[in-house]
């Protein structure tokens, strides 16, 4: 036998299912030690699996909302294909948890199973059960008060505790839906914790067959509608907290409403971290099983196994009509299509193909249809409440930067609220608007190299960022091209260089940014550096250099006298241009413009941007980042020379030390501040340092959640619930 399997090269697995009376005993002696490639014995009723040493399968999850279908789901594809699949949830196994992974002891573990035939173990995909997060039935609030990363978490996770997996091998998802009325009905029917969740709650009466559908359908309206029980009870403060008024009003005596908003909210996440983590999805739809042929060739194709075996019989033979109303119904699908996210409603409308949505009433969430906390929390939480902002960030972020990708129609709206901001000061404003170049301009400016890595073409451009180590960076890219083979060379593009991009080898954008504060602090002192007092027709020239008073003068006519800020027809001659034999034909503006400007251009050139959130330690981390962004060892070879100071970065005139003091006070400067590099903090993650305590505050106050959130734009904002 161990001739035979020496065989097979060292990416085989053979997996063996012994006859019942046969008994297994493993070889011992020199002659049987292991070998080059391995094997499973599934030894009857014990799992044994002995890890590849070259593991190169991949996970696909099987995410389902419970009770969707997910146990036929799993046998369905074990009885299609004669593979085993796996489980995140380790106490689902029955005997031992044996993990798919040698090397990763958090999960997933393969998922015993008895069959009358052989299983194998997949070598491509291994179908892996996972529920994620925000799913339990009478949990609290803040169980339902989870961001994407958070319930991304939890989809690796072997339980409620614990470390989750490395996801890094999870790369295809199965998305299983089943229709709500069913989903919400079964849930709560089969929840084996749903007798404790309710003090009407008779659990004989759904076990016991011979009772009536119409006993079955009282007794389950009178478990949704119990007051006194922490199912009732949690479930209204998770639809008061979320829900507009309006919306709630209409949905508060419909039964177990509250399971309707956790199945949206669950497939809204769902779908968001599919995109998150850029893997294949599939959506599978519960009663897909009915046509057995079709969707037995879908997922095996999927999951890239061989469909070699008899599907199991599928018979829906459980709809759970009658359970409500036809108004209820209605009322439903109004409130289910409000809440949901495109992607969402795309799957789940079929089920409410026979309802009828009622009338979008005046005053409703329209604006902002699928953010089902916004209203109330404008409308209901104070200023100063400490948990405020955790609560409404996310919906922030999605609103003005979702997945990258501000929304551009918002600047006018930002725009409105510094331009009061000034107007309340006494100032007048020349102009009616503001130029869009102050938010998103039109070009952006890429250093590019083109070279060899690993003996293929490849390339990287390097989007230039001001006050963001940019010579530094330019300077090792340049020392690339010296030490491996390849070209630099600048490249100013529009959204209409899209051939340019396409021509690239492999091409791959990167860039270094800072906390967005600090940014237009260091651009302001760069400014007063370069500038001196050249700007002779403004009034912050007239104040003395190094003021905190000169710094919040400068603030307010960056905003009121954009002609001048942004002029094309400006010879500037100064200590500075002499000095350094520079040329200056216009002000330094672009310093202070924010660093999220150019990811709309990028969008239209369709390059997706990798960015390195602080410069600390650049030296070491931006090689690092460039090689493992754009799969490049050969880059990590080219030292990076230390940051060198800017002469500007020594303070000279003292403006860097006024502006902090500025912002350090907080005022009507901090605000504005925060107002203007909200694009910023909503487009990129991970800033060392997040959001500041101060714009923490800005943020959630209620002026500019009403003015974010409700206002109307001449182009619909489109936000996705998280």
């Amino acid at each position: 036998f161990h001739n035979c399997l020496k065989e097979f090269d060292s990416e085989t697995v053979i997996a063996i299912q012994p006859d019942l009376r046969t008994r297994w005993r493993k070889p011992t002696g020199p002659k049987h030690r292991s070998i080059d490639g391995s094997f499973a014995i599934n030894k009857f009723p014990r799992l044994k699996v002995t890890t590849q040493s070259a593991d190169k399968k991949k996970i696909a999850w099987l995410l389902s909302f419970p009770n969707s279908g997910t146990s036929h789901t799993m046998e369905f594809v074990t009885d299609i294909t004669k593979n085993h699949v796996a489980t995140n949830y380790g106490q689902e196994t029955k005997h031992n948890k044996v993990q798919v992974y040698k090397d990763q002891p958090e999960g997933p573990f393969w998922l015993d199973q008895v069959k009358k035939y052989p299983l194998m173990f997949p070598l491509t995909y291994v179908m892996t059960k996972s529920h994620c997060g925000a799913r339990c039935v009478s949990c609290p609030l803040s169980a339902y008060i989870e961001s994407v990363d958070e319930f991304d978490a939890r989809c690796a996770l072997d339980g409620r505790k614990g470390k989750p997996y490395n996801t890094d091998r999870v790369a295809k998802v199965v998305h299983l839906l089943r229709n709500p009325f069913d989903n919400v009905v079964s849930r709560l029917r089969f929840d084996q914790g749903i007798k404790s969740l309710s003090t009407k709650f008779d659990e004989s009466t759904y076990a016991n067959d011979a009772s009536s559908d119409e006993e079955r359908i009282e007794k389950f309206r009178n478990a949704c509608m119990d007051l006194e029980s922490y199912f009732y009870i949690n479930g209204q403060k998770i639809l008061e907290h979320f829900l507009p008024d309006s919306l709630l009003q209409d949905v508060k005596d419909i039964p177990c409403f509250v399971e309707f908003f956790k199945f949206v909210k669950w497939h809204n996440l769902t779908f968001e971290i599919t995109k998150k983590m850029k893997l294949d999805s599939m959506v599978l739809h519960y009663d897909s099983f009915e046509d057995t042929k079709s969707t037995s060739t879908a997922l095996s194709t999927f999951l890239e196994l061989e469909d070699m075996g008899e599907a199991p019989i599928f018979e829906i033979n459980r709809h759970y009509d009658g359970y409500f109303t036809q108004d209820e119904v209605n009322t439903i699908h109004n409130a289910v299509e409000q809440l949901s996210s495109t992607e969402t409603w795309n799957e789940v409308k079929r089920y409410f193909s026979l309802s009828e949505p009622l009338e979008t009433k005046p005053n409703t969430v329209e604006p902002i249809a699928v953010v089902p906390g916004a209203y109330k929390l404008v409308n209901n939480l104070k200023d100063n409440d400490e948990t405020k902002f955790d609560l409404v960030w996310p919906i922030i972020k999605n609103t003005i930067c979702p997945k990258m990708k501000p929304k551009t129609n918002l600047w006018p709206v930002i725009y409105s609220m510094i331009r009061k901001e000034i107007e309340n000061e006494g100032h007048v404003f020349l102009k009616d608007e503001i130029s869009k170049r102050y938010f998103f301009p039109n070009t952006a400016n890429f250093e590019v190299y083109e070279g060899k890595n690993k003996n293929s073409e490849m390339s990287f451009l390097y989007l230039k960022m001001f006050k963001c180590a940019n010579n530094n960076i330019r300077s090792w890219i340049d020392d690339l091209a010296n030490f491996i083979d390849g070209k630099v060379y600048e490249k100013l593009m529009t959204s209409k260089d899209k051939a340019v991009v396409d021509n690239l080898k492999k091409p791959c954008a990167v860039t270094a940014i800072r906390d967005p504060i600090s940014h237009f602090l260091s651009g302001y002192n760069e400014f007063e550096f370069r500038m001196e007092n050249t700007l002779s027709t403004l009034n912050y020239v007239t104040m003395k250099e190094g003021s905190e008073e000169r710094f919040k003068t400068f603030v307010m006519e960056y905003f009121y006298q954009t002609d001048t800020f942004l002029s094309k027809n400006i010879t500037i001659d100064n200590g500075f241009t002499r000095k350094y034999n520079k040329t200056i034909n216009a002000p330094v503006t672009p310093h202070l413009f924010p660093m999220s400007r150019f990811l709309p251009i990028l969008d239209q050139l369709g390059i997706k941007l990798n960015y390195l959130p602080s410069l600390s330690k650049l030296n070491t981390t931006f090689p690092k980042f460039v090689s493992n962004s754009c799969d490049a060892k050969e880059l990590m070879k080219v030292p990076m020379a230390n940051m060198d100071t800017h002469e500007s970065s020594l303070d000279p005139k003292g403006s860097y030390r006024a502006a902090k003091k500025v912002w350090a006070e907080g005022g009507l400067t901090s605000r504005i501040l925060c107002q203007y590099r909200v694009f910023d903090y909503a487009c990129f993650d991970d800033l060392p340092d997040g959001v500041p305590d101060f714009c923490q505050q800005v943020f959630s106050s209620n002026s500019f959640l009403d003015e974010v959130l409700t206002k109307r734009t001449k182009t619909k904002v489109d936000v996705s619930l998280s």
